[in-house]
């Protein structure tokens, strides 16, 4: 007989039988389902990554513009040129800051003696890789049916943005005398309209203040701070375009119109939970709002808290558990959702005279 190993009197290897084929399927199973969470792990963490990046781009983005005029962008321009109208923006600070992030050439094609209504669609449509978080999951680009039905140039496509200006714990959407920046108090953040926020006026510390935070796409949208409501229509979820970083004014509201708008607020908790029947429990979004048309709300700088007519969205995150924020020396710190509320707020404002160990 020969010395080679033979499986069975005819020389055949003996073949596997049923149990030990569904042994070995199981143990594979088994291996996938162990190793899947440890993959989508790496991935989250490496998107999460991407986003800190991003964020350092648009701190970075931020100190040229301290360096070129020696103070951060207006949350919101409006024009001088035309007779005064809310809806009459020229920019919001992710346009002013377009040139300090190798986008020359899209803020030249912006035209700063025009409203946001009358820009070249291709402006509005085109997509700033750094402004999209990639853990969000916002469309390539948003189709706002209102802004189709006014037929104006811009057209109805708006490409997405996934960081929110900070307003800080005053969520009030409104101008100061002569329609100039709004009264800074210990309640405000670094941005708001026409704002002219300086280094020397964030009291609390430049490490200890945000400038931007997640504003992420897709959630559910609420309406209101003390009693919200469901919300039916096309824009249910809430998205909101870079180039129309803005919030949204009454007359709009009251067409059924809602829109998260572009910027956070530290009234309502990070990634705050609804207690409406229909989304129970789940992550939403305060659709943002602003007061104009009977004259008085536009310079009404009370925070919704005090009784203002206001709403602000609030930050929030597709990563598991927080969310990111960029400070306003540039760094980047992730907030996980269980952070102090005392806290929270605290690193919204620029001027609460917060000490060292109210926000550790």
């Amino acid at each position: 007989m020969s010395g080679k190993f033979r499986g069975g009197r005819d020389g055949r290897r003996p073949a596997f039988t049923l149990v030990e084929l569904l042994v070995v399927i199981a143990i594979i199973g088994l291996l996938i389902a162990l190793l899947l969470p440890a993959v989508q792990a790496a991935r989250e963490a490496a998107r999460r990554a991407h986003c800190i990046n991003n964020l350092k781009q648009i701190g970075l983005a931020e100190q040229l513009h301290i360096d070129v005029h020696g103070r951060f962008p207006p949350g919101y321009a409006f024009l001088t040129t035309l007779p005064f109208n809310p809806l009459n923006g020229i920019a919001p600070a992710d346009v002013a800051l377009l040139p300090y992030m190798e986008q020359q050439k899209l803020r030249q094609l912006a035209d700063r003696d025009q409203p946001w209504y009358m820009q070249k669609p291709e402006v509005a449509q085109t997509k700033v890789s750094v402004y999209v978080c990639p853990t969000d999951v916002p469309p390539s680009m948003l189709v706002i049916d209102f802004v189709a039905k006014l037929n104006v140039p811009v057209g109805a496509g708006f490409a997405p943005s996934s960081y929110a200006l900070n307003i800080g714990m005053n969520d009030a959407l409104a101008f100061g005398p002569d329609l100039g920046p709004r009264p800074v108090d210990k309640y405000s953040g670094v941005y708001a309209f026409q704002s002219e926020t300086r280094p020397a006026d964030i009291l609390d510390g430049m490490s200890n203040t945000v400038s931007f935070g997640e504003a992420a796409s897709g959630v559910k949208m609420e309406s209101g701070i003390v009693n919200p409501q469901p919300i039916a229509g096309e824009l249910e979820t809430g998205f909101h375009g870079w180039m129309i970083e803005g919030a949204n004014p009454d007359p709009f509201f009251a067409m059924g119109v809602r829109y998260a708008g572009g910027w956070g607020s530290t009234v309502q908790p990070l990634n705050k939970k609804s207690k409406l029947p229909s989304l129970l429990n789940r992550n939403t979004a305060t659709d943002s709002y602003y007061k104009y048309s009977d004259g008085v709300s536009l310079f009404d700088t009370r925070p919704s808290w005090q009784g203002g007519p206001h709403w602000v969205s609030n930050y929030r995150s597709l990563h598991p558990n927080g969310a990111n924020f960029l400070h306003c020396d540039g760094h980047v710190a992730f907030v996980a959702n269980s952070i102090e509320m005392r806290v929270y707020r605290a690193r919204s404002t620029i001027m609460g005279d917060e000490t060292l160990a109210d926000i550790d």
